[in-house]
């Protein structure tokens, strides 16, 4: 909002050609895609990161799958750490895919692997943990999908929203300046 008023100022001025602003409306589209949904783009941090790698069994390898995993972040700090697991990103913003994708090419990392499409199209009982960043908007939908779907003896984690009337079986603090709480179930 504080840009917009010199914006418009410089827009008008410099005779800006009016297709530039619809390539910038298309490119914002492509990485916020999801908003429409709901679903705002929330990357996980490396503190965070870190906490899911502890919640990680020591001497199991597991399937892993981050749903909505933005530009792969989680995915790659994790795969890192655990070359024994596979780690799965799915993912429906043509853009976060994308770069995802690059730094999952420029790891060097064989256990990554990456769904670019909707998440209710997963078949969470591939996985042994599943975890989701996304906005209080789709979790009594996705906790229902997660309770159908997923084995008995796997993880679901939710960063930051709760699943409304649900109680977590775990819910783990993180030491980071957004005071981050992993639940599980």
């Amino acid at each position: 909002n504080f840009v917009f008023p010199p914006s418009v100022y410089a827009a008008m001025t410099l005779a800006i050609p009016g297709w530039i602003f619809f390539v910038l409306f298309a490119a914002l589209a492509a990485v916020y895609w999801n908003s429409i949904r709901g679903v705002p783009l929330y990357l996980t941090n490396r503190t965070t990161w870190a906490g899911l790698l502890d919640l990680l069994p020591d001497k199991q390898s597991v399937a892993f799958a981050d749903l909505g995993c933005g530009i792969g972040g989680t995915l790659g700090y994790l795969a890192k750490f655990r070359d024994d697991s596979v780690f799965t990103g799915v993912e429906s913003a043509p853009i976060p895919m994308v770069i995802a994708k690059i730094r999952a090419l420029f790891s060097g990392q064989q256990n990554i692997h990456l769904r670019y499409g909707d998440m209710w199209n997963v078949d969470l009982s591939e996985f042994d943990m599943v975890y989701a960043f996304l906005s209080p908007a789709p979790m009594t939908r996705l906790f229902e999908k997660v309770r159908s779907e997923m084995k008995p003896g796997s993880m679901f984690i939710s960063n930051s929203f709760e699943v409304p009337g649900e109680t977590p079986t775990e819910i783990v603090e993180i030491s980071d300046p957004r005071q981050t709480r992993l639940f599980i179930w």
